[in-house]
């Protein structure tokens, strides 16, 4: 249920993915994951992301 609710709540501001990637999550909960994903994305579209954290190893 965790997940859901980050996925809703990014869906329902339409919320970019180098802006999810911003949002500090516990990690290895799900939304944590749903984060290193968002993470991972934002890099691969070449997004810019001014947080240390979206530096996670793959």
């Amino acid at each position: 249920m965790e997940i859901a609710q980050v996925v809703s709540i990014a869906i329902a501001t339409e919320m970019r993915v180098d802006d999810l990637a911003r949002v500090p999550l516990s990690f290895p909960t799900y939304a944590g994951i749903l984060g290193r994903v968002a993470a991972s994305a934002t890099r691969q579209l070449n997004l810019a992301v001014k947080w240390q954290a979206h530096q996670v190893e793959e």
